[in-house]
């Protein structure tokens, strides 16, 4: 069902570019607006498949910043916030380049391209995780999955008996899917002890696993060449399943702690998973108190006035190709102008 989902959507957003339908409706569609897209990692790898949803290629990414840079203007968060508060509408279409969790690549193949486009991203890092050196949760499962030798997993998920199929890597990545989309409804305190489940199932050694998120003076590096440092919480949590002091220490000592390792302001804020049903009102309250700005993942295009602290965004991966890129850029554009958005 996965797979069938992309490849319809690739097929529409085909016909829909090679038809001349795409340039008929950019016409009529001519608002301008802030694009916001959202990156993961910058993989090297000759076959990053199982990564597609998190994961560009360095040579699809250096086309995609090409693209941008004669296409857009190109411009950090903190001037995307000034220009999202002013008065009247945008006369021009602006670009924000935005990574989130903070992986390693980043810096050893993302930032070599970014400063030679003279572009200045923004990386919301999982502060916690960084501090203690250890994997987000989602990283894990990747890795348990990975190294199982084992053909065929069952696993109980409070209830939900989740059944995989993981002999070949189309098959691992639905079911690793499958198990992050459930935990993602759990409260943090028990994706622990799922995750430990899985890894007696699949007999493996979560203790073996090589975190690939950065460290502090590798951020560092990223902050002294331009890049902006937000916060992603520290453990990267559905804020909307925690308790207001969990909710409160993920949202104001995540900042506190990236203050105090960088001596330096952090001023925007992303929200783990990004969805309406991934952070509450309480936590909306919270971060518009620490913080100037805050990015969902909610697909669309942002103009002036716009609520600064649910700011949507464009994901991209290493299935999109330049052509759905565009479309996806339309597709924000008409969901902005029909209202869409919310």
């Amino acid at each position: 069902m996965y797979k069938l989902k992309y490849i319809l959507l690739k097929v529409m957003g085909y016909l829909l570019y090679f038809t001349g339908i795409y340039y008929a409706l950019d016409k009529i569609f001519n608002n301008k607006g802030l694009y916001i897209l959202m990156y993961h990692r910058i993989s090297d790898r000759n076959d990053n498949s199982y990564f597609q949803d998190i994961s560009v290629k360095k040579e699809e990414f250096e086309k995609q910043l090409q693209f941008f840079t004669k296409k857009y203007c190109c411009i950090s968060m903190s001037e995307a916030i000034s220009i999202i508060k002013q008065n009247g509408r945008m006369n021009k279409n602006y670009v924000v380049f935005t990574f989130d969790d903070g992986y390693r690549d980043n810096i050893t193949h993302g930032a070599l391209l970014t400063s030679k486009y003279n572009i200045r991203p923004i990386v919301y890092i999982t502060a916690g995780k960084i501090e203690t050196n250890t994997p987000i949760w989602t990283e894990i499962i990747d890795y348990v999955l990975l190294n199982s030798k084992k053909k065929h997993i069952d696993i109980d998920i409070n209830g939900i008996k989740i059944k995989g199929n993981i002999k070949d890597k189309k098959g691992l990545y639905a079911f690793a899917d499958e198990i992050k989309g459930t935990l993602k409804k759990v409260p943090q305190k028990e994706i622990r002890k799922h995750i430990i489940d899985l890894n007696k199932i699949c007999e493996t050694n979560i203790d073996t696993i090589n975190n690939e998120l950065l460290n502090w003076e590798s951020i560092y590096e990223l902050k002294k060449m331009g890049w902006e440092i937000g916060s992603h919480t520290l453990n990267h949590v559905n804020l909307a399943l925690e308790t207001e002091n969990i909710i409160l220490d993920e949202i104001i000592k995540s900042r506190e702690l990236i203050e105090n390792r960088l001596k330096c302001e952090v001023e925007h804020f992303a929200y783990p998973f990004g969805k309406s049903c991934h952070y509450n009102q309480f936590a909306i309250n919270e971060i518009s108190a620490n913080y100037k700005s805050a990015v969902t993942t909610i697909l669309g295009t942002n103009t002036c006035k716009d609520n600064v602290y649910l700011l949507r965004r464009i994901a991209i991966g290493n299935h999109h190709s330049l052509c759905d890129i565009k479309v996806r850029l339309l597709i924000s554009k008409i969901r902005n102008v029909l209202k869409f958005n919310r």
